[in-house]
This record gives structure tokens, sequence and C-alpha cells, in this order.
């Protein structure tokens, strides 16, 4: 049987991606390859939703990284990055 019986979306359910990717303090442009090959796979998974944790694109720590323009910089661009490609995935995403 392949109706919509068989589909958790219609009993209520969604499919949601909980997504912690391998991140390194400072490094937006790694940190953005990371979630987007996440983002993908959740959405080679057909989850509703994709969540990652705050600050997974900048990963900085507090203090003297805090500041940085470059670091703002290179976090907007990879925010950035993450919305042009968010158009072909499915989930939605939630990125910190």
């Amino acid at each position: 049987m392949n109706g919509p019986f068989h589909s958790i979306y219609s009993h209520g359910f969604v499919r949601a991606a909980v997504c912690v990717p391998f991140v390194r303090v400072a490094d937006p442009a790694f940190n953005t390859d990371r979630t987007l090959a996440l983002a993908r796979q959740a959405s080679e998974r057909q989850a509703a939703v994709a969540l990652f944790p705050e600050m997974g694109v900048s990963s900085y720590a507090l203090d003297d990284l805090f500041h940085q323009d470059a670091l703002l910089e290179a976090t907007i661009a990879g925010v950035e990055r993450i919305v042009d490609a968010s158009r072909e995935l499915t989930p939605v995403l939630l990125v910190g």
C-alpha cells in the first residue's frame, strides 16, 4: 500500500533533522561547507526541517574574536551561501 496512510505527514508528524556539523573556530567558509553538506543529507532523507547549533557558521569563542570585522564579514558571506543553496533543498533550515 503506497497511499497517504504510509506518509508520516498525513498523521501530523514531521521529520526533523538535528544537525551538528564538525566546525572550526573562526573558519566560516569551512563551517558553511559542513553545514551545507548536512543540509543536503537532510533534504535527501526528506526532512521537513533541519536545525543547526547556535554560532555554527562562525564558531567563534567569546573574547577577542567577537568584534573582528573579518570574522563578521566571512560569517555573513557564509549565511548568504546557505540561503542561496537552500533554495534547492526541501527542509526549512534553522541556522544559528
